[in-house]
């Protein structure tokens, strides 16, 4: 049996999307880009698994507040490390706050953050 810090980047991918309870051909495609250029610069499963899982649900909880969304692939792509610039309303951009380390995933399953917890560190009630 595999220990967690030796997944392969395409095992990562299948982590994320099934945390994430999204799928797709083209999504994997560009997961598995993603997975493997951060696994490449030294980024450690468990840290890269709870880093997009992360990075979506705060996508999801921020929705309301962007002027226009995008899909998983592009988010993935394109966007998923830059908070900042996500598309913003207005005066809708959080403030730039320091964040705590991301911690490892064990179990995926019970370490999910519910949506309210995303939701109440987001600000949105």
């Amino acid at each position: 049996m595999l220990d967690s810090e030796d997944l392969l980047p395409e095992q990562v991918t299948s982590a994320v999307m099934d945390d994430l309870h999204i799928d797709g051909r083209d999504l994997r495609n560009v997961l598995d880009s993603v997975c493997d250029r951060e696994a490449r610069a030294g980024m450690g499963p468990n840290q890269l698994r709870a880093a997009l899982v992360e990075a979506w649900q705060e996508y999801e909880a921020a929705k309301p507040r962007l002027a226009y969304t995008c899909g998983a692939e592009k988010f993935f792509g394109q966007m998923w490390r830059n908070k900042a610039g996500w598309p913003w309303k207005e005066g809708e951009a959080p403030k730039s706050q320091p964040t705590a380390p991301t911690q490892p995933v064990h179990n995926h399953r019970s370490n999910a953050i519910s949506m309210d917890e995303v939701r109440r560190r987001a600000g949105i009630q």
